[in-house]
């Protein structure tokens, strides 16, 4: 009997219906194509020539250029003027949302539709070859060397059966999503159904329903520490996929984490008289309604009497002795997913916390059951480690054409002279969007054969655009990310920094480094120091210049050090207005986008001063 738990099924059932039928593009013979078999591929399946390219190529597209109108799509009930006025393709259009990391303003958020030609040959496929082979075990049975047959003759097809494709059940899957906003959902204009969703969710509601025989359970993180969740999950049968962030299986890793988790829910007594998930009647009766429906009705699990006792039975032992409960609980948490394969980014894990990840999941170093993913809501998949025999880089697949851009240079990524640089997409949706820019920052490691990359997607500076408590610190524009290009130097990884210091020193890891970008660089250091007295202060800052010297930074960066100041400065804030807790409340509402809750390990600040007449910031800071 499958067993499903789900916080909207009647979303899940648009899904289910929309993707019926797609097959999207046979991924196989992408891990053994050459640098030539690559590029045909994605001039093939973007529909987009080389000579369009090469003639758009000094073109820039930013993705608010063909964003929908967010004004409208923030009402929660639209009216048939409105849905007319969006201009969708489809009749019962699926559109998503980006996070809103640069701010919390809901109506500065991106908007695309899904059509589908994009769904299928885009979403579809690459979501297939990230779950296709985050099933496979390719970690006792590698699959390597080059398909057999002349060249381009299996550029989308695969001849090898024991890969193919089909929907029987290939285990259970767990995924865990952000709080939607209060406008998302599914709702109903006239005779037609309106779904908006962020883009996170679009891939793993996609994931189920390109396996409608697998048990599973989608849920929101805000849940994730819940008795209730805990015990659904190790109801699920063999659990073969984990998608949920890293930072959560942190979290289950640390008993007092579930200890407070358990008793926040136990506390809730409305949750006590709804553990188990029953549907939104209103999603009952529209369900009822969609035409051509395969179900009159979606039911409840058969299962619900036994975690109901499972539940009382284990809340009765919490209240008894937590501490013991909470240990049993993760040991079989533990077990549970000891040979489950999680689908996660990891850009930003240090070496502490990949210990602790291994740990948990009874990985060994170098044999971890991790699928890296990169998708984009505005480009769609586009790189994951979808060969298991090479699980430290990621594959871009060719559904879209990359471009890489570096010192106002733009190449193919396949012929690119540079390393890295700001990534680039064009791809074909109902026309040509030509070099649609990401924001990130990619690392090439191979284009020999398909391209391959680095695991860690790096964001490009931005301005913050929200409202900043700021203390201890000079006024002036905020500037946030994961990579800086200056005037005098590149940061291409603040995340280098900040692991550096704080491997020697006492870092205060409540607030980030501060780079003052004035007349003269300044460098600001969270450190808590145990004496207060000038000479100690001006011996640490010396020696923490020093470590910086010899960390694992670019060249330009080691030399512009020397003439930076140090400051070591404990008593800093650079928060949101409100408080980060105020603002979780509100992303868990769906007031605001879950962007906002990013913490950055760096920040640049452009000084406000009349006496400031250098411009340190790089004009072209993604180049």
């Amino acid at each position: 009997m499958k067993i499903e738990y789900d916080t909207d099924y009647l979303l899940q059932n648009i899904f289910n219906k929309k993707i019926k039928g797609m097959k999207g593009l046979d991924w196989i013979n992408w891990l053994y194509y050459d640098k030539e078999e690559y590029e045909d591929a994605i001039f093939k399946n973007t529909g987009i020539e080389e000579h369009q390219i090469i003639s758009n190529v000094e073109k820039t597209t930013q993705s608010r250029e063909f964003s929908l109108n967010g004004n409208l799509l923030l009402k929660e009930t639209l009216n048939d003027e409105d849905f007319q006025n969006l201009e969708l393709t489809d009749k019962n259009p699926i559109l998503i949302h980006t996070s809103g990391t640069s701010g919390g303003d809901l109506s500065k958020l991106k908007w695309f539709e899904i059509t589908d030609n994009s769904m299928e040959k885009i979403w579809v496929s690459g979501i297939r070859a990230i779950y296709d082979s985050s099933f496979l075990e390719w970690y006792t049975e590698p699959y390597v060397g080059k398909s057999n047959g002349s060249k381009n003759n299996n550029t989308n097809n695969t001849s090898n059966s024991k890969y193919t494709h089909n929907n029987d059940s290939k285990g259970a899957m767990v995924f865990l999503i952000p709080s939607g906003l209060q406008i998302d959902g599914v709702s109903k204009v006239d005779d037609n159904y309106l779904t908006r969703l962020y883009g996170f969710e679009l891939t793993q509601r996609i994931a189920i329903a390109l396996y409608p025989r697998s048990d599973y359970l989608i849920d929101h993180y805000s849940k994730a520490y819940n008795l209730s969740t805990i015990l659904k999950i190790l109801s699920l049968g063999k659990i073969a996929i984990i998608a949920v962030p890293y930072n959560v299986i942190m979290n289950w890793n640390n008993p007092k984490k579930l200890k407070e988790g358990f008793e926040k829910e136990l506390k809730d007594m409305k949750k006590l008289t709804n553990l188990i998930d029953t549907n939104n009647l209103e999603n009952l009766e529209n369900l009822e309604n969609l035409e051509n429906s395969g179900d009159k009705k979606i039911k409840h699990n058969d299962n619900n009497t036994e975690f109901y006792n499972e539940y009382i039975k284990y809340k009765n032992k919490f209240e008894q002795n937590p501490e013991k409960t909470v240990k049993e609980l993760q040991n079989r948490l533990k077990e549970k997913l000891k040979d489950a394969v999680l689908i996660s980014g990891t850009t930003y894990m240090i070496k502490r916390q990949w210990d602790d990840l291994r740990s948990f999941m009874g990985w060994k170093k170098g044999q971890e059951r991790l699928t890296n993913v990169y998708i984009g809501s505005e480009i769609g998949p586009f790189s994951a480690t979808i060969n298991k025999a090479d699980n430290y880089r990621q594959y871009v697949m060719p559904l879209t054409i990359p471009i890489l851009e570096r010192k106002n240079s733009r190449e193919l990524l396949t012929r690119s002279k540079y390393d890295y640089g700001n990534l680039l997409i064009s791809k074909m949706d109902g026309y040509p969007i030509y070099n649609i820019d990401t924001g990130d920052v990619i690392t090439l490691l191979d284009k020999k054969r398909i391209p391959k990359i680095s695991g860690e997607i790096l964001r490009a500076n931005f301005k913050v655009n929200l409202d900043m408590v700021v203390k201890n610190l000079p006024k002036g524009d905020i500037i946030a990310g994961d990579y800086f290009r200056l005037k005098d130097f590149e940061i291409v990884n603040s995340k280098e920094i900040t692991s550096c210091i704080s491997d020697k020193f006492n870092l205060d890891k409540n607030n980030p480094i501060i780079l003052v970008n004035s007349e003269k660089y300044r460098l600001i250091v969270p450190i808590k120091l145990e004496k207060d007295k000038a000479t100690v202060q001006l011996e640490l800052a010396q020696k923490v210049k020093e470590e910086l010297e010899v960390c694992p930074i670019e060249d330009d960066l080691k030399k512009a050090l020397k003439d930076f100041e140090i400051e070591l400065n404990e008593n800093i804030t650079i928060e949101p207005k409100g408080g980060r807790e105020e603002l979780l409340k509100k992303v868990k509402s769906g007031e605001m986008p879950k962007g906002v809750l990013k913490k950055w390990n760096l920040y640049v600040i452009n000084e406000d001063s009349k006496n400031n007449k250098k411009s340190n910031m790089d004009k072209n800071s993604k180049k």
